[in-house]
């Protein structure tokens, strides 16, 4: 085709002006078409001549009609983008008129646009359109990015767009790269001011996350920041901070300015629920369109700082330094060896209760030891106390102090759980370990401004908050605390819920610091209890139900300063209201148990612990926790709590080592707790988890405490009573389920006690009633089949304390020679138990934990057994078999045996059942038993056991039932080749031999032997 016919081809297809229909679009394909063969002369004509920009801008604007269904409107776009990415690929420089290509860009992209899914569809093909590395800059993409995407508006921020600016960052990068470090000496990211009008103006749950992230990427993880000097990356850092920081200040001012927290006017903001109430919404709409950009300026710059820091802290080449600088120079390293010459990355990870930090990177080298190692863990988490676990172990540091850390290098993650008690909150002091990179540094100049934005409503304070606390604690709360006279409302001002859980966390902190290197400071210590007593019974933890999540905080802090044991013998002085202390804590764990789903309900240890901890250094404390009317019912409820082994393993190691200044004595102490769990004994079940501790509990401080100063009278009492429950408890136990009675153990201990402690005063004992009642209820029972109420005592544990026990007893001439006879008694019954070998371990002969028994091998009855173990795990054909009720005729009663084996199988004690009763009961065709000493073929025992089996059914309907499990019918057929003639016949089968050699699966073993065969010769 010449060139004159395909211009004119080209202006018959661009014909449309004024009137553009569907033929139009499909007139600009033809186009494309004709392009593709042809020189670039033709586009250059296009361009120049036929201004061919012009009519793109024309298809653009009727691209984008409402009045088009979806698909008709992107299939109008495609044909555009099409000629024109044609275009500018083949003539880069080609450019639209301005008012064009202003039009075509609404019409696209703008406002003109039919709507955000079509804009997007335009800005992927936009995308498409960028110069890759190497290639001629585009005029049309150098317009979009110097004079669009500045001017662009908010209310059509879109993915499409950000994904454009995503991708076109590296091309401005490339267009611009000498001048992109010069201003100011910071670095200036490409299209950083159009980013961050997307991060801080985007539409609320558009682009904003995905914005502020990209945000902070093109500032620490881009090529122009990476291989630009670290003094201009710290320089750039720290001017964005500023920014940053600027913002928010202007955002709160301007938040103060439009405030409608106003009483006057009706309007009502909830502190802790961020939850406006309006009586006058006309007053208030006005006022929340105004109020509303700020906050979200706000709330928007907050996030990019936690951001910002999250990302610098993961860039080691920003923190390096700094690392090295806050670490003990001989955990990286000698001054005699190489810097890095032997540096090992050891990873670790913070736990602590309901939260978990982050996996961080911990630099040691061979010289390292463990004991450096405990000492820089401590103070990476903020743990006083803790435990490491290492490839799904314990593992001890403190057991081989000098052994080098560097051989835990590359070899699993170290998990660090906090040891200092269970808290409520969560918080385990510096969730992120503290860097000083010059973004950090500069956060942490504004540190004072970023506190005062926390007397904001929740929904902005509340991030504040989170990110103020990656920081180290702020100096001034240490300082009021230490003020003889503390202000607790500039402290912990009321309706400033994120202000007051803030100074908690600092307190906090700042004896976590202390604690991580060495002895606390005794007067902070002081100080910091009168400060938390003192908010403690102030009003505004009047109101349980509105301050719970506070209240979290303040027990938990102080319970920590509480656990520290202030040397001073006058804690109490320090001490706020020792009665309302108390009545403030029996409050919160009044409502903690009667709200269990709320927070302060998931808190009841911590709330305890501060209770008993003040008890102790507070007499008046202590006497209103041992005489509140409530306190059985509330111990109860505590120890049979999820919290109940804290708790009751605090008051174990507080009876053994009371504070050297507690008012509380330890017989006083012992007595109160052993009245509180002594009470509790007959009620606990027996399989509750509580049960364990308690108990536990009950036996310790009986043995430690309680017996030793007990008279004769008390003593009999007790065991009178303990008696009385062992011989009155009923149980029940699953051989192989490793159930332990925690009811039985724990009484056991305590009447060994009791009974040991009763033989100082000489005189009898119930000796005999208790041996029987040992021997023939718990030890060995008289078993029956039918029946598991009857069961012994299986846990190894409990039955070594019984045995402790019976020997005690045994002491006594009479219960001696009783329990000598029973036992005689016993193994002339059981001289051919499978006990025979009288095992100690009752592991060695107890079924396994799978709950299943074995059979036992009679000498060569294997086949018997694995049939028969086929048999039983058929759970349809156990269960009729176990819950038949017919009667067999009586020549064989093989059934009898099958219902005895099965039911010794599934109920019985022991690892393996005896099958020698059931074998004597299958009679084969030619003996009268089958002779255990030879091998038989399984299929053919198989044949004989159904045999007698069905033999001994009773009527036809009988033999049905048990034939549906197993077998089927077998069809013969034989087909004449010269005919259509079959002949078949029919006949029952148990079982079928199949071929395995050289077949796959049992699919081809079934096959091949239905498979047919061709009989030939003279009698076919």
């Amino acid at each position: 085709m010449s060139f004159e016919r395909r211009q004119k081809l080209y202006s018959d297809c661009l014909a449309f002006k004024g009137n553009v229909s569907s033929q139009a679009y499909g007139r600009v394909h033809a186009i494309v078409a004709v392009l593709e063969a042809q020189r670039p002369a033709d586009v250059i004509w296009l361009v120049e001549e036929r201004d061919v920009l012009s009519s793109l801008t024309v298809l653009a604007s009727h691209a984008s009609d409402l009045n088009l269904s979806s698909s008709q409107r992107d299939h109008r776009l495609y044909a555009t983008i099409c000629l024109l990415n044609f275009i500018l690929r083949r003539v880069p420089q080609s450019t639209f008129q301005p008012s064009d290509e202003k039009l075509f860009m609404q019409y696209l992209v703008g406002d003109l646009a039919a709507d955000h899914g079509f804009r997007n569809l335009a800005w992927s093909h936009f995308k498409a359109l960028i110069p890759g590395p190497g290639a001629a800059e585009s005029p049309f993409i150098n317009n979009i990015i110097d004079i669009y995407l500045p001017r662009i508006t908010p209310s059509i921020f879109n993915t499409g767009l950000f994904e454009f600016v995503e991708s076109v960052v590296s091309y401005e990068h490339r267009r611009h790269q000498a001048t992109t470090t010069a201003e100011d000496e910071i670095i200036t990211p490409p299209l950083s001011e159009v980013i961050w009008h997307m991060a801080f103006d985007a539409p609320h749950n558009t682009i904003e996350s995905t914005a502020i992230a990209f945000l902070s990427k093109t500032f620490v993880e881009a090529p122009w920041i990476v291989d630009a000097p670290i003094t201009l990356i710290g320089a750039t850092h720290t001017a964005l901070v500023n920014r940053s920081v600027k913002q928010l200040e202007e955002a709160a001012a301007n938040l103060r300015t439009v405030q409608i927290v106003r009483q006057d006017d009706t309007v009502f903001r909830e502190s802790c629920a961020a939850e406006i109430k309006v009586k006058n919404s006309d007053q208030t709409a006005s006022a929340s369109a105004e109020y509303q950009p700020h906050r979200q300026h706000f709330g928007r710059t907050v996030n990019f700082l936690e951001k910002l820091v999250q990302d610098v802290r993961q860039r080691k080449s920003l923190n390096d330094q700094a690392t090295e600088s806050r670490l003990p120079s001989p955990l990286l390293r000698n001054k005699s060896e190489p810097s890095n010459a032997d540096a090992a990355i050891l990873k670790f990870q913070p736990f602590t209760i309901g939260k978990q930090g982050d996996v961080q990177d911990l630099r040691v080298s061979a010289s390292t030891t463990f004991a450096q190692l405990t000492d820089e863990l401590r103070k990476r988490t903020g743990f006083a106390k803790f435990k490491i676990v290492h490839c799904g172990k314990p593992l001890d540091l403190d057991s081989s102090p000098d052994h080098s850390a560097a051989s835990l290098a590359g070899t699993g993650l170290l998990i660090v759980r906090d040891l200092g008690g269970t808290t409520a909150t969560g918080e385990a002091g510096p969730r992120i370990t503290f860097g000083s990179s010059a973004a950090e540094r500069a956060v942490s100049a504004h540190l004072d401004t970023l506190v005062a934005f926390l007397n904001l409503d929740a929904q902005l304070s509340g991030p504040v908050y989170e990110l103020l606390i990656r920081f180290p604690p702020h100096a001034k709360v240490r300082d009021l605390v230490m003020l003889e006279s503390p202000n607790l409302a500039e402290l912990f001002p009321i309706g400033q819920h994120f202000s007051t859980i803030y100074s908690f966390s600092c307190i906090r902190r700042h004896l976590t610091i202390q604690l991580s290197t060495g002895s606390p400071d005794e007067n902070f210590l002081l100080h910091g209890i009168r400060a938390l007593t003192g908010v403690l019974v102030a009003e505004q933890f009047s109101d349980i139900a509105r301050s719970q999540e506070a209240a979290c905080f303040l027990v938990d802090t102080l319970v920590l300063f509480l656990k520290e044991r202030p040397l001073s013998s006058d804690v109490s002085a320090f001490l706020a209201d020792q009665k309302l202390i108390a009545s403030r804590l029996f409050d919160m764990l009044n409502y903690s148990q009667a709200h269990p789903e709320t927070r302060l309900g998931l808190s009841g240890y911590p709330i305890y612990a501060a209770l008993l901890e003040a008890a102790l250094r507070g007499r008046e404390i202590w006497n209103a926790l041992t005489s509140w009317a409530d306190r059985a019912n509330i111990h109860q409820w505590l120890w049979t709590s999820p919290s109940a082994e804290s708790i009751l393993n605090l008051i174990k190691l507080l009876a053994n080592d009371l504070p050297t200044n507690s008012c509380v004595k330890t017989m006083e102490f012992a007595s109160f707790y052993w009245e509180m769990v002594s009470s509790m004994i007959e009620r606990l079940p027996q399989s509750a988890p509580a049960g364990k501790y308690v108990l536990q509990a009950a036996a310790n401080m009986f043995e430690e405490h309680i017996a030793s100063t007990s008279d004769e009278a008390t003593l009999r009492h007790y065991l009178q009573t303990w008696s009385t429950i062992l011989a009155q408890h009923t149980r029940s136990e699953t051989p192989g389920q490793g159930f332990i009675n925690h009811l039985v153990l724990g009484l056991v201990r305590l009447v060994t006690t009791c009974v040991s402690y009763l033989r100082a005063f000489s005189k009898p004992l119930p000796a005999q009633e208790l041996a029987v009642l040992l021997l023939d209820q718990y030890l060995f029972p008289d078993v029956q089949p039918t029946s598991d109420t009857h069961q012994p005592i299986l846990d190894p544990e409990t039955r070594k304390h019984m045995y402790t026990l019976l020997l005690s007893l045994c002491e006594h001439q009479p219960t001696y020679l009783l329990v000598s006879s029973k036992l005689s008694a016993l193994l002339a019954h059981e001289a051919s138990s499978p006990l025979r070998d009288f095992n100690i371990n009752i592991n060695s002969w107890l079924r396994s934990m799978s709950g299943y028994s074995g059979l036992r091998n009679l000498t060569n009855t294997c086949y018997m057994n694995s049939l028969m173990t086929q048999l039983f795990m058929n759970v349809q054909f156990r269960n009729y078999m176990l819950s038949s009720t017919i009667v067999p005729k009586a020549q064989y009663d093989i059934m009898t045996g099958i219902q005895e084996l099965f039911a010794r199988m599934q109920g019985g004690t022991f690892k393996f059942t005896d099958t020698t009763a059931f074998a004597r009961a299958i009679q084969p065709y030619d003996a009268e038993h089958i002779d255990v000493t030879i091998q038989m073929d399984v299929d053919e025992f198989y044949n004989l056991l159904f045999d007698r089996l069905e033999n001994e059914m009773p009527d036809d309907e009988a033999k049905r039932q048990l034939r549906s499990f197993w077998g089927g019918n077998l069809v013969t057929q034989i087909k004449s080749m010269d005919c259509e003639h079959v002949s078949e016949r029919s006949e029952p089968f148990l079982a079928i031999q199949c071929d395995v050699k050289g077949k796959l699966n049992l699919a081809e073993s079934l096959q091949a032997y239905v498979e047919g065969d061709v009989m030939e010769g003279g009698k076919y």
